[in-house]
């Protein structure tokens, strides 16, 4: 007979919390990588997306998308004669400011980013294993 331990959602097995923190193990995500992740393609959010973090992955993202246009722009309207330089400084400068200030900000907390998504990960397997009985 297992021993059962209370957890905030419900009660469960010893032996299936054992299998939870096994898989966990698993699915470890490495805080060394991640760093990799930053340093070498941070600016496209790489790091976000490898920790789970979908929606600061997609500001990042696009953040890049928005700046890689504004260059373009720039590059179209001058050839045609246009000064659209204040146009290009908004559409490039605030999304290098949420980049440049975000990517700062990843440094000192990835530590914080790497637990929570193992604390996700485990909430997941046991509402998970909750819902249908099995992990």
């Amino acid at each position: 007979m297992s021993t059962i331990i209370k957890t905030p959602a419900d009660a469960l097995p010893a032996d299936v919390l054992e299998l939870v923190e096994a898989r966990l193990q698993n699915e470890r995500k490495s805080l060394v990588l991640a760093y990799v992740f930053w340093l070498c393609v941070g600016y496209l959010g790489a790091h976000h997306w490898y920790l789970g973090r979908k929606r600061w992955a997609m500001l990042y993202t696009g953040c890049v998308i928005l700046m890689t246009v504004s260059v373009l722009f720039t590059g179209m309207t001058s050839s045609l004669g246009f000064d659209a330089s204040s146009v290009s400084s908004i559409l490039s400068g605030i999304p290098i400011l949420i980049v440049s200030f975000g990517m700062i900000i990843d440094l000192f907390l990835m530590p914080r980013y790497a637990r929570q998504a193992i604390e996700a990960k485990r909430q997941e397997l046991i509402n998970r294993y909750l819902k249908n009985g099995y992990l």
